[in-house]
């Protein structure tokens, strides 16, 4: 006798489960949930903001092994765009990447060099683009001496486009290089196509 309340209750919770799978699934047609890209409006400053979610680089292996004394950190990257109002103009000011390091000691300690390596392949063939010279901000270590800092760089929207064709890109933020995985790429080339026309 006492199995069968439990088995209504079984059933019962699988109903409404599967009912809530559906709704929540039907809410969510019209969101694209696949897209990187994220565009806030700011109604005080009727500014709109189309970024990337910042995410982590990876330093490139033949970097570590040229530099072996320059400090273990984590190297953070937001890249984004603004336009005034809610529907994007015809031109933007630029393409802003935002470094974030993270490490033991300061690294940087200077505005630096940034540059994009594009389609490096094993001859040494490749395209270079300077996205310009960055600004540079630190903040005093935290807890356990954590240094930041933080290197932004505004590149001309062309550049960004120019990179967003590329098979392979590595970023070189003064002389340490980053390279970018397949779906940080991929993510650029959603940022570059969103990009006023």
């Amino acid at each position: 006798m006492k199995q069968i309340p439990t088995l209504l209750m079984a059933l019962l919770f699988a109903f409404l489960s599967g009912s809530a799978t559906l709704a929540q699934s039907d809410g969510d047609k019209g969101k694209d949930k696949k897209s990187p890209v994220i565009t806030k409006y700011d109604k005080g400053k009727d500014i709109t903001t189309v970024r990337l979610k910042q995410f982590p680089i990876s330093r490139l292996s033949q970097e570590k092994d040229a530099a072996p004394n320059f400090p273990l950190h984590q190297m953070d990257l937001e890249v984004s765009y603004n336009f005034k109002g809610q529907n994007s103009g015809p031109v933007i000011d630029g393409v802003t990447f935002k470094f974030h390091a993270s490490a033991g000691n300061y690294l940087f300690l200077r505005e630096t060099q940034v540059n994009a390596v594009l389609d490096r392949d094993s001859n040494g063939m490749d395209r270079v683009i300077q996205l310009g010279m960055s600004d540079y901000k630190s903040e005093p270590p935290k807890f356990n001496s954590v240094y930041e800092e933080y290197l932004t760089v505004s590149a001309p929207a062309e550049a960004v486009e120019k990179i967003a064709k590329a098979n392979s890109i590595e970023l070189f933020v003064g002389p340490v290089g980053y390279r970018l995985s397949a779906s940080q790429i991929e993510a650029i080339k959603a940022l570059a196509a969103s990009l006023p026309k």
